[in-house]
Order: structure tokens, then sequence, then C-alpha cells
């Protein structure tokens, strides 16, 4: 078959994994004792997951995306602008257009993503008490 379908693409990448609890994602993240980190890697992970039309418990803290993640559909030709809107949505806030640049495309990883987002959420959160 020349061209997998995105339900085969998915299957291919949940057939290497074994499902991973929240409470281990965020434990491999080093995000289980700190609040803000755990919300913000559970909704990074969720919009990985939702570019990649797999279920979240799928992805993992050290996933790539020239590497695992590629498996996936969509991220062989990845929209970043829908990973930062669903990024948005995951976290019901505005990033704007220069903060959404400050996410590393260039050695993609969630965790590197996760890392990416806090430092912009930090940088809101400061912004709006001054």
């Amino acid at each position: 078959m020349l061209f997998k379908s995105a339900i085969d693409k998915v299957d291919d990448f949940c057939r290497t994994r074994v499902p991973q609890a929240d409470a281990d994602f965020l434990r491999e993240l080093d995000a289980q004792a700190n609040a803000e980190r755990s919300h913000i890697g559970l909704a990074v992970r969720r919009a990985v997951a939702k570019a990649g039309q797999v279920d979240p418990r799928y992805i993992r803290a050290d996933d790539r995306e020239s590497v695992e993640l590629a498996i996936l559909p969509l991220w062989d030709s990845m929209d970043w602008v829908r990973l930062v809107m669903n990024i948005e949505d995951e976290l019901g806030i505005s990033i704007p257009t220069h903060e959404a640049m400050t996410i590393r495309v260039r050695d993609f990883s969630v965790r590197s993503c996760v890392e990416d987002v806090s430092a912009i959420v930090r940088r809101l959160r400061d912004k709006s008490t001054t």
C-alpha cells in the first residue's frame, strides 16, 4: 500500500505502544509536584494527540516531531498554527503570535513544548499583574 489512511497511521503508532496513564506521563515529565506544570503538561499532551488524531494516553513526554510523532496523521505536514490553537483551547487562553513563535518547532518534542508553553504562561501572567 503506497498511501496509508489516517486510521492505519494511528493503528501503526498505537500498536508499538502501551497506553500511559496521566500520572505516569506527569512523572515522566517530572511535573507531578507542580500543579501549573501538570495542568500545562496534560493540556499539551491532549493538544498533540488531537493534532495526530490519537488517544492522548499514547503520547509520551519524550515523543519527538521528527521521529515518533511523524508516524501520525497531520504530523508529516504539521500545521503549527493548528497546534497552537489546540493548546489555547486546552488551556483556555489566547497566545499572542509573538509568544507562539517562541515554541520550538526545530527539534520539537512534547517535553520542549511543555517547557515553552510554561514559559509563555508565566510571561502572560507576569504581564497581566504589572
